[in-house]
């Protein structure tokens, strides 16, 4: 069993730095505006209870 997964690893493509670097920095920008959309929603949501609550 040992054997065989030691086989199936070395068929594995592993990326290249380039493209690696690539996917951790669209992944970071993906999560960075997620975080910004959600942040916005939060804040709006938040601003627009107070503001009914408060009539």
């Amino acid at each position: 069993m040992v054997k065989q997964i030691a086989t199936e690893l070395h068929k594995v493509v592993w990326p290249t730095r380039s493209s690696l670097s690539y996917y951790v920095g669209s992944v970071t920008v993906f999560v960075l505006f997620a975080l910004g959309f959600m942040l916005a929603i939060d804040y709006l949501m938040g601003w627009s209870t107070k503001a009914v609550l408060a009539l």
